[in-house]
């Protein structure tokens, strides 16, 4: 639609936060069934794309898997970083949080 110029294009995409929040559900207060996860687990869009990926050719299961496996590196090297960074000061506890404007040395 939008591609042929017809105007904006709304995509609505729902999806499922599998893990809860804070560990709530981990200290005896589920706010959810283990049936609705597992509901909507069975309807993960990556998943979904993924298998629709291989149905249509466009990638191979080695491919999507090399991927996932290039992801979980990434994510990896992430929290290594973190865990060997030094704790933020303090002082910069509310810097960027309370205001409209960020400043370009925070965002490095």
């Amino acid at each position: 639609h939008a591609r042929r110029g017809d105007g904006p294009t709304l995509v609505e995409c729902k999806t499922y936060r599998y893990y809860n929040h804070h560990g709530i559900q981990t200290l005896g207060m589920k706010y959810r069934s283990d049936d609705e996860v597992e509901e909507w687990k069975g309807r993960d869009a990556i998943d979904a794309i993924e298998l629709a990926m291989i149905a249509e050719a466009v990638a191979t299961e080695a491919e999507i898997g090399d991927t996932r496996a290039a992801v979980q590196a990434e994510v990896d090297a992430a929290i290594v970083f973190a865990e060997n960074s030094p704790m933020p000061d303090p002082a910069e506890l509310l810097t960027n949080v309370y205001t409209d404007r960020v400043s370009t040395e925070a965002v490095r």
